[in-house]
């Protein structure tokens, strides 16, 4: 369980959702199984798996192809919002010969994205940039911005771990003018801390401030544990470049 209370809208969705479970059958139950199991994984990574995992069986005793890849998906994710890395990559390799085969794009650009997120945590970074690429190429077959600026932001991120700073800061830069374009602000303070850190490592320290400075506005009061950790190690690698180390 994720350490906040349930938002109000969430918890109101999943309320409703589990009111018609008791009443449903078939193709009905696997979807609001799999709604389930969507809501939860803001809130309960434990349940949204166990209800993943529920509408997943189902689909398959069905042999219902799409539902089967579809449940999987969230399946497979929740095991990553889990750290069963493993695991997600088992249902991942399941599921995404099928969805290939039979072109279900939607599910496939998330597969592809899921399985590039689980090599990059294992540092397998050659399979996760032909994962990203795939995903890249099918998000701009269909124009879809918000998922061309997330592939671009983790292709970025393979870049700055393989300590290709240029290579990084242009993907990085693509994945900033996308979301700008459409003014989506997930993890826009994260992109704008990675950015600055390329520009350290590159001895711009002028540009690398500017970014941090643009990340803080960015979350305000609202910055997560994750971004003043890694704000905090930019800042501390400004300082060492600038070599204020106390």
């Amino acid at each position: 369980m994720r350490d906040f209370r349930v938002p109000k809208d969430v918890q109101r969705k999943i309320d409703s959702l589990k009111a018609l479970l008791p009443e449903k059958s078939g193709i009905k139950k696997i979807d609001i199984l799999y709604g389930l199991s969507y809501e939860y994984l803001e809130v309960d990574y434990d349940l949204a798996l166990r209800y993943g995992n529920y509408a997943y069986n189902l689909a398959k005793e069905r042999a219902d192809t799409f539902r089967f890849v579809k449940t999987g998906r969230i399946k497979s994710l929740a095991y990553r919002r889990l750290n069963k890395l493993d695991s997600a990559l088992e249902i991942s390799m399941e599921i995404f010969p099928i969805a290939r085969k039979l072109n279900y794009k939607y599910e496939l650009k998330h597969i592809l994205n899921g399985l590039a997120v689980v090599y990059m945590s294992k540092a397998y970074y050659d399979k996760a940039l032909r994962y990203l690429f795939e995903s890249l190429k099918l998000n701009e077959e269909t124009n879809d911005k918000f998922q061309i600026s997330v592939a671009l932001q983790n292709i970025g991120f393979v870049y700055y771990q393989l300590d290709d700073f240029e290579k990084a800061l242009a993907y990085y830069s693509r994945s900033l003018k996308f979301k700008s374009e459409i003014k989506n602000k997930y993890d826009l303070d994260i992109l704008l801390i990675s950015i600055s850190l390329c520009y350290t490592y590159k001895n711009d320290l002028v540009k690398a401030d500017e970014f941090i400075r643009q990340a803080f506005s960015t979350c305000r009061e609202n910055c997560s544990e994750y971004f003043l950790v890694s704000s905090t190690f930019a800042e501390g690698m400004i300082f060492l470049k600038k070599r204020k180390v106390k």
